[in-house]
């Protein structure tokens, strides 16, 4: 029997993907607080340590307190814009491991459509839809923009988003077919069909409860893609504020500091679909080290 985990009412994904997030986001406004009075990169900084060494150990729980709300903030928008435009412009993880390639051009992007139920992009696209993903497009354009330059038109993406090896497949398509079988899912034996149905979570729950050494790489991976994802929110924001301070200074050393954050946030973002992807290669990875004799025994049963 697998013992039961016990978890802590504070995580290690509360601390990395909530409260330093939180934290780094009001230390932004801080700075960017000061920036703006003083126009200055370094004497910002030095004006915000002197505001936080002035504080005692009361403001530095309202602070720790206040990160932490801050980061749930942060998580939620952060899922709805960074993760969505990854998932919209690449598909999910568990799809291009599976060698299915959801990639889309920037104009199928614009468009709204149903790859997965086989309709052509175009069919559903109207002048509104097309300009609601351009404004998404665009509020996400430090990131938006690099990756169409380096991911689409150089094909790094093909790096980022490859697949999983053949031997994978081909030991997931046996096992996880057999495994599928057993609850109905092909009963009639014509093969899984990978498209109806999320089977990444299927897996992760299954191996999450029969397996003994994966779920604590799972759970640091979703943690620190978690991290990753909302740091990378962040440094878009410090992106955009600066953009609207050059636009109000008029001075051009700003935009060095704007492609600073600019690239922070896209290396950012290029690193949270990395571990993103580890998630779901290691759900498969522990779901095929479960033993074939347990799954032999749920088939007899």
């Amino acid at each position: 029997m697998v013992p039961i985990r016990q978890q802590n009412p504070f995580s290690f994904y509360d601390f990395l993907g909530y409260l330093i997030p939180g934290a780094v986001l009001l230390l932004g406004i801080g700075w960017l607080y000061y920036f703006y009075l003083a126009n200055d990169f370094f004497q910002s900084f030095s004006c915000l340590f002197g505001f936080l060494n002035s504080k005692g150990a009361s403001f530095y729980l309202v602070f720790v307190i206040l990160s932490y709300i801050s980061g749930h903030i942060v998580g939620y928008l952060s899922s709805i814009s960074i993760e969505l435009f990854h998932n919209r412009y690449h598909g999910y993880p568990s799809d291009y491991l599976m060698n299915k390639d959801e990639r889309r051009t920037l104009s199928q992007f614009l468009c709204y459509g149903s790859l997965v139920q086989g309709n052509p992009i175009q069919r559903n696209c109207s002048c509104f839809l097309r300009f609601r993903w351009c404004l998404f497009f665009v509020s996400l354009l430090p990131i938006s923009l690099l990756e169409f330059v380096f991911g689409t038109v150089f094909r790094l993406n093909k790096h980022y988003t490859r697949k999983a090896s053949d031997l994978v497949l081909n030991m997931l398509e046996r096992k996880a077919g057999n495994f599928f079988r057993n609850y109905k899912f092909d009963s009639e034996g014509r093969g899984v069909n990978w498209e109806e149905f999320d089977y990444i979570r299927v897996l992760y729950h299954f191996s999450l409860e029969k397996s003994n050494s994966h779920p604590a790489k799972m759970q640091n991976y979703v943690a620190i893609y978690g991290f990753l994802r909302n740091l990378s929110f962040c440094f878009l924001l410090f992106s955009w504020v600066l953009i609207f301070y050059f636009i109000y200074y008029v001075e051009f050393f700003i935009m060095a500091y704007v492609f600073c954050f600019s690239s922070a946030s896209f290396v950012l973002y290029l690193s949270f679909i990395k571990f993103y992807r580890r998630f779901s290669l290691e759900s498969i990875m522990a779901f095929l080290s479960v033993d074939n004799k347990f799954l032999s025994s749920m088939e007899d049963s």
